[in-house]
Formats: structure tokens, sequence, C-alpha cells
């Protein structure tokens, strides 16, 4: 897999996506794609996914991002949920903008966006209990066209579930655990039984001597 050469976020805003039209005289020119662009030397892919977008979209995002795919070119796609789209305010690098429902998405596409939009249409939902499998989740959701507070309840459905089970596992070796503890509370107090016990006859014999 090529090092990470250039960012960029896919926002979602309900079941619709931001897509910007690229200059006529830029690479693959007229054709419609995410905010992004090489990273400094100094940056991570998320600090140079966030610069572009600012650059390009006049938007600061500082709100979590999921990771979604790293190309083959080097290329790493970042997704961001959002409760309403934004304006962007473009600069000289696009034309136009766009919040497109996913059913009426515009064309061409660049070529590096509609791999991006097939990686999310193909990514499966992730049984896990973690808060970035919930985010994957809600991103997978709103793809296929749920509403976003829809595409949340399934999510949580999905990272619940997987924390029951998690829960159960919890529970079984919790309930081992206080079996042995109760095993070893039990022996404890019947050793100590048996040395007062033997302490008392001692006691006893020690007294009928005198």
């Amino acid at each position: 897999m090529a090092k990470a050469k250039s960012a960029g976020i896919i926002f979602f805003a309900g079941n619709r996506v931001l897509l910007m039209k690229r200059d006529s005289l830029a690479p693959e020119g007229g054709s419609w794609d995410f905010p992004g662009g090489g990273m400094e030397p100094d940056e991570t892919p998320k600090q140079a996914a966030r610069r572009e977008t600012r650059e390009e979209s006049g938007f600061d995002y500082d709100g979590p991002l999921m990771k979604v795919k790293k190309m083959s070119n080097g290329y790493v796609a970042f997704a961001a949920l959002l409760d309403e789209p934004f304006v962007p305010i473009l600069n000289d690098e696009h034309t136009e903008y766009v919040w497109a429902p996913f059913d009426d998405l515009p064309s061409p596409l660049h070529p590096v966006t509609r791999k991006e939009l097939k990686e999310i249409e193909d990514m499966p939902l992730i049984e896990g209990k973690s808060d970035k499998a919930r985010s994957e989740n809600i991103a997978t959701e709103v793809k296929a066209g749920k509403d976003p507070k829809q595409a949340a309840a399934i999510a949580y459905s999905v990272q619940r579930k997987a924390q029951h089970a998690q829960d159960d596992k919890d529970a079984f070796r919790q309930n081992l655990d206080n079996l042995h503890q109760c095993a070893n509370d039990c022996m404890a107090y019947d050793s100590k039984r048996a040395r007062d016990s033997k302490m008392a006859k001692d006691k006893g014999k020690k007294g009928k001597r005198k």
C-alpha cells in the first residue's frame, strides 16, 4: 500500500453528500469530487483533510472523522456526519457545489470519488461496541438512504447487541469469579472453625490436667 500522500472528507448531511465541481483547467476538470488535496510534509492525513476542506470550501470542520479508505494511490478518505448542510465558499479550484442525494449524483464523478462511494456502499455493518464502529455503521446506513436519526438508531442497536454479548461474557466471568471467591471463603471459614475447635479442645485438656 502506498504511503499517504493526500486526503479529503466526505460530508454527509441526511441522505445527501457534498460534491464540488473541479475547475475546467484542473486535472479531471469538470468532474465532481470531495474537498481534499495533497498533504504537507509535516501533516497527518486528518490534518491535511481538514486544511484542504477549509481552503476549498471555507468550512473549518473540527468534528469527528471516520477513516473510510486509503486508496492505492495514497489518497486517504475520511467521512463526517453533519446535522445540516453548510454553504461552501469556493476557491478557484472549484466552480460549483451540490448536496446531492445518493440516488441522483452529478456526472461525471472524479474516478477517486467513484471508488470512495463504492467503498462506502459495500461497507458491511460492524458488530463492534466501540464508538468508531458505531460511526462507521451510521455512515453505512446514511449511504443506504436512511434518515440520520434512523441510521443512528440502527447503529446504536448493533452496538448494544455487541455490548450485550460482551456483557454476557463479562457476567459469566464475574459469576465464575464469585463462585471461586465463595469457595475460597468457605474453605477459609472451615479452616478457621477447625483451628478454633482444636484450640478449644487443647484448652479443655489443659484445664482438666490442672
